[in-house]
């Protein structure tokens, strides 16, 4: 196997840390890191290359997601008292609540910025939708869509979401905003494993594979 050359360390190698997200221009990557006990976020600039803690005035967040113009940051907060999906802005600052779900996790805004989806637990999950300015406890439901298996295991694209059914773990499906049906994509030779992403020309799909005991990442075109 030929080995990527040029790889450059980005997070502290002393402290576990996941979730990478570009910033939409691709100028940025935030990601969540554990170098005290607790998770905290960090923001890298890519040229620079040096990563600044996101200053907020909620502790121990995971999961960030940029908003499509750059100048939020969505995430969770395990803060007790305090558990929930929030924003703030990119720069640091107040954090504003989007939910009274104390389960929510995964936010991800939609394309026209109007509307903030989440998954509400981390295991057979109900994904719920809520107004980007709305008031917490405004939320509900995706109506028509079944429990996802893995708060992790869904993607949002301008007409609908990609998503593996709790009761299915291999089946990749489509659920359409539109008409709210459900179509299938294709079927895995293995269950999913947590993450799924679609290229922003929609031709790709990016996703893991649960094995034993490691796992595969699989690239699929032509999926339509």
């Amino acid at each position: 196997m030929r080995m990527a050359a040029n790889l450059e360390q980005i997070s502290n190698p002393n402290d576990a840390s996941g979730s990478p997200q570009w910033s939409p221009d691709g100028s940025r990557i935030a990601f969540d890191s554990l170098p005290h006990g607790r998770y905290e976020i960090y923001v890298a600039d890519v040229a620079e290359r040096k990563p600044r803690k996101l200053i907020t005035n909620i502790s121990d967040v995971i999961r960030p997601h940029w908003s499509r113009d750059g100048q939020w940051i969505y995430f969770r907060s395990n803060q007790p008292g305090r558990m929930g999906v929030y924003r703030c802005p990119a720069s640091g600052g107040s954090a504003i609540a989007l939910s009274k779900d104390i389960d929510g996790v995964s936010p991800q805004e939609s394309f026209d910025g109007k509307t903030v989806y989440f998954a509400s637990h981390a295991d057979n999950s109900t994904l719920k939708k809520t107004a980007r300015s709305g008031q917490p406890g405004t939320e509900s439901e995706v109506d028509g869509l079944p429990r996802v298996i893995d708060s992790g295991i869904w993607a949002l694209v301008p007409g609908g979401i990609y998503f593996v059914p709790a009761e299915s773990p291999r089946s990749l499906r489509y659920f359409d905003f539109g008409s709210r049906q459900i179509r299938p994509v294709f079927e895995a030779d293995k269950d999913f494993g947590d993450g799924l992403s679609i290229s922003p020309d929609g031709r790709w799909i990016l996703y893991s594979q649960e094995g034993d005991p490691s796992g595969d990442i699989m690239l699929v075109d032509h999926f339509r």
